[in-house]
C-alpha cells in the first residue's frame, strides 16, 4: 500500500471502463458513465497496470473522485516502484497480483448479481421481500431474459443457477479470507513433512514447495488423498488453496488422457476412509467440475419443482455418500438388502 491512508469505512468497488475491457485510468474517459458524469466518486477503483506511472493513475482517479486506487497487473506479482506513504500518490494505492485481482472481480461481480436480484425481487413481490420464494422465480426469470430451451433447461432453472452460482463464490472468497485472516492472527506453529511433497502446520495441510502444483497438477488430486489418510487434518492451509487456484486450469480435460490423473482419482473412490467427504471438499473447491464438465455444467443447478430440495450437484454428492454408507456394517439393521449387495460389488468404486 503507498500513498495516503485508507479511509476508516468500506468502499464499494468500480473497474475502470476502456474499449476492451479494464483501462489503464490515466485518462479521465476511463471513469466516467455513459452520461459522462463520473461513476467512481467515493469508490475504490481497479484500473489495469499499462505503461502509464502510478501517479498518473492516482491523479486521474483522485480528479475523477475516488476514495483508493487499486492497479492489477494481470501478469505479474504487483511489484511496484512505489514509497509506503509517498504523499505524492494523493490517495491510497494498492497493487494486486493476478490472482487477487481475479478474486475480486469475481467477488464484485457475484455480489452485483445478487444486488440486482434482490432489487428485481422487490418489484415483483411488491414489498421489501428478502426470500427467493419458489412464487417469484418464474416472473425473475422472464424479467432477467431467460428462455425455456427444453423441457430439461427452463428459464427459471437457468436463472436459479446463476443465482446460486453467485451465492457460492461469495462464500467461497469469503471463507478463504476468514481462513488467511485466522491463520494470521492466530499464528501456525513450524511446519512439519507428511512426504516428499507435502507439509502440515496447526493440523492445515500445505505444499512443501510453491510450485508443486504448477509442475505437476496430479498432485492437485494427491493432496486429497493425504486427507484420506491423515484424517486427523482439519483441511487445507490457506497458501495452499491459492496455489490450488492458480493450477486448476491445467486439470482440464486431462482425465481422459493423463493415466496418473486417473490412478489418483481411483486410489480416492477405493479408499475405506471418509470419500463422501473429501468429494465434497473437491466439489467445494472447483476440482470436480475441472475434472468432469459434465459436473460443472450442474454445478448450482436446480430442478424446478417441490420434491428436489437440493441442487443436482449436491444431490449426487449425497447420493455418492449414502451408497458409501452401505458398506458400513452398521446399515445392515437398517438397509439389510443393500448391505448385502454392496459387499458382493466387485468394484463398487
Amino acid at each position: 500500500l503507498s500513498g495516503a491512508a485508507p479511509p476508516p469505512d468500506p468502499l464499494p468497488v468500480r473497474f475502470a471502463q476502456g474499449a476492451s475491457g479494464l483501462a489503464t485510468g490515466e485518462s479521465p474517459e476511463h471513469y466516467a458513465g455513459a452520461d459522462g458524469a463520473s461513476r467512481v466518486t467515493g469508490a475504490l477503483v481497479v484500473v489495469a497496470r499499462g505503461e502509464g506511472s502510478l501517479a498518473e493513475k492516482a491523479a486521474a482517479a483522485r480528479a475523477a473522485g475516488a476514495a483508493a486506487l487499486a492497479v492489477w497487473d494481470r501478469p505479474g506479482p504487483a511489484a511496484f516502484p512505489a514509497v509506503p506513504g509517498d504523499p505524492g500518490l494523493g490517495l491510497p494505492v494498492v497493487g494486486l497480483g493476478r490472482r487477487q485481482g481475479e478474486a475480486l472481480a469475481a467477488l464484485v461481480e457475484a455480489a452485483d448479481a445478487l444486488a440486482r436480484i434482490r432489487y428485481a425481487l422487490h418489484l415483483v413481490a411488491r414489498r421489501a421481500e428478502e426470500r427467493l420464494l419458489f412464487e417469484h422465480q418464474r416472473e425473475l426469470a422472464r424479467w432477467f431474459g431467460h428462455a425455456d430451451e427444453h423441457a430439461q433447461n427452463l428459464a427459471v432453472e437457468q436463472f436459479m443457477q446463476g443465482y446460486y452460482r453467485a451465492a457460492m463464490t461469495i462464500e467461497r472468497l469469503c471463507e478463504r479470507l476468514l481462513q488467511r485472516l485466522d491463520e494470521h492472527a492466530q499464528g501456525l506453529p513450524e511446519a512439519e513433512p507428511v512426504d516428499s511433497d507435502f507439509c502440515v502446520a496447526g493440523g492445515l495441510l500445505d505444499t512443501r514447495e510453491p510450485e508443486l502444483f504448477e509442475r505437476d497438477p496430479v498432485a492437485i488430486v494427491r493432496a486429497f488423498r493425504v486427507l484420506l489418510d491423515h484424517p486427523g487434518l482439519r483441511g487445507f492451509r490457506s497458501t495452499l488453496l491459492a496455489r490450488l487456484d492458480a493450477a486448476l486450469p491445467q486439470l482440464h480435460g486431462r482425465l481422459g488422457t493423463d493415466p496418473a490423473l486417473r490412478d489418483a482419482i481411483l486410489g480416492i473412490l477405493r479408499h475405506p476412509g471418509a470419500v463422501a467427504d473429501v468429494l465434497q471438499r473437491m466439489s467445494r473447491y472447483g476440482v470436480l467440475a475441472r475434472l468432469l464438465p459434465a459436473f460443472g455444467q450442474v454445478t448450482g443447478r436446480m430442478q424446478y419443482d417441490l420434491f428436489h430440495v437440493y441442487t443436482v450437484d449436491q444431490h449426487t454428492l449425497f447420493v455418492i455418500r449414502n451408497l458409501r454408507s452401505f458398506a458400513d456394517p452398521r446399515s445392515a439393521e437398517q438397509f439389510a438388502l443393500a448391505h448385502e449387495v454392496y459387499q458382493r460389488l466387485r468394484k463398487p468404486e
